[in-house]
């Protein structure tokens, strides 16, 4: 599967919603983490 199968709008719509979540749980656990490091053990 090359990048020019995502070149059809729907195909990478469908590919972005099952990302998305994953992507932004990650986000905030990450975010979370990084303050944690910035603030409290500083």
């Amino acid at each position: 599967m090359s990048i020019h199968y995502f070149a059809n709008p729907t195909r990478f719509t469908r590919l972005a919603g099952h990302i998305q979540p994953w992507a932004g749980g990650l986000t905030v656990a990450l975010l979370l983490a990084g303050l944690y490091l910035a603030l409290a053990r500083a």
